[in-house]
């Protein structure tokens, strides 16, 4: 009992001594260095000198190329007519002499029925007068007296129910509404009052607005494309139409916008008269211009800039570069300043660098932590085409 307690302290002691050895040796082995970041796949471009269009988009209105007022003609309570119960509406086509509204205006309205009683009154009188005439009971200058008194009353007539009809408003010629300022029915409106134009046809032309800073880019002659805001997609694709720029203004506005009249040459898909539309101004061809993609374009507070790869220590490192932009064009943006011609910049995974960061190159589109979505051969697959062998072999057996 003894020896087996002294060979079982012997045992922990050896064992206890062996760990001890283990841990100080640990302590003096050197750390392992950190592992370097991983490079980021991109794909660059190199930059070439090459053709270059720039274009420039302008938001404008759709002006006629002539105008009748639909003005309100005396003081009253504005009633539409049926078809337009809920307002006059840009680009609604109307007929000339259409009913568009009517003013209610008592005043006009009892001068009227007062008239039409008097007219009555004086022709029922007249009749009378006449048949006592026709027996000699009634003197011929009483005839004459009434007969004059009937007219009288008839043209006072006339010219009350005239006043009455001023109230009703009519198109003035045949074409579509341009409505400004739309009124709700039942407002009290004032004499000359104006509720709408008729663009009563002719060529139209496009009123738009170019930022002051852009002012030495458009000039009279000028190619221009037409799209209603909103139809169309990222690019250039969606325009139709096309027109000229006729005249620039030669001072900016307070609101720092410059006016720019165009001439419309081809009305395709141009929206009607009074609605908005975007105007693509296309610039001549120039040859030898530094381009980029635009999604290559960095845009923040400190400006544009674009991420250029170079080689160092056998490694591609990318450079934040801030560029000066001018133009753009389809899908490309003009570089005035900050590259030269055989820089690459990164067209791909720009939003994954930073300064100094290690890029790698990359053949395809499909940045690397992309999921592959091809199907892989499951366990399963694997298994039943292995049974399908094994079935096959039996019965060739």
């Amino acid at each position: 009992m003894v020896r087996a307690h002294k060979m079982f302290r012997t045992s922990l002691l050896t064992a206890l001594g062996g760990l001890l050895a283990v841990g100080l040796g640990g302590c003096g082995a050197p750390e392992s260095p950190p592992p370097e970041p991983q490079a980021v796949p991109v794909r660059t471009e190199a930059v070439e000198p090459g053709r270059f269009q720039a274009s420039l988009i302008l938001f404008g209105t759709v002006q006629p190329a002539s105008t009748v007022a639909v003005a309100v003609q005396g003081p009253g309570t504005l009633r539409y007519a049926p078809r337009f119960a809920a307002g006059l509406r840009t680009g609604e086509t109307v007929g000339r002499g259409e009913l568009l509204a009517r003013v209610e205006n008592e005043t006009a309205l009892r001068d009227a029925a007062e008239a039409r009683l008097n007219a009555q009154a004086a022709e029922v009188e007249l009749a009378r007068t006449r048949r006592l005439a026709e027996e000699e009971l009634a003197p011929a200058a009483e005839l004459a007296q009434r007969t004059v008194n009937a007219e009288l009353m008839g043209e006072r007539l006339a010219a009350a129910e005239y006043r009455a009809r001023q109230l009703e408003i009519r198109a003035p010629a045949a074409g579509r509404l341009v409505v400004t300022e739309p009124l709700p029915g039942g407002s009290t409106v004032a004499g000359g009052e104006v509720l709408a134009e008729v663009a009563s046809g002719g060529v139209p032309r496009v009123d738009a607005r170019a930022a002051a800073a852009d002012r030495s880019r458009v000039r009279p002659g000028l190619a221009v494309r037409f799209a209603v805001p909103g139809s169309r997609g990222e690019g250039q694709e969606g325009f139709t139409g096309a027109g000229t720029i006729r005249a620039v203004a030669p001072v900016v506005s307070p609101d720092g916008t410059v006016r720019v009249v165009v001439t419309v040459t081809d009305a395709t898909g141009l929206p009607s008269p009074g609605e908005g539309v975007e105007v693509r101004v296309e610039e001549p061809p120039r040859e030898a211009v530094l381009t980029v993609p635009r999604e290559a374009v960095l845009l923040d507070r400190g400006g544009a800039a674009v991420f250029v790869v170079r080689a160092r220590n056998f490694k591609l490192l990318a450079e934040r570069r801030p560029v000066t932009l001018g133009g753009r064009g389809g899908d490309r943006v003009e570089v005035l300043d900050g590259l030269s011609p055989g820089e690459r910049v990164v067209v791909r995974g720009v939003a994954f660098l930073s300064d100094g960061m290690q890029a790698e190159e990359t053949a395809d589109d499909t940045p690397d932590d992309t999921p592959d979505d091809t199907p892989e051969d499951t366990p399963e697959d694997t298994t039943a085409g292995k049974n399908g062998e094994d079935d096959e072999r039996g019965k060739g057996e």
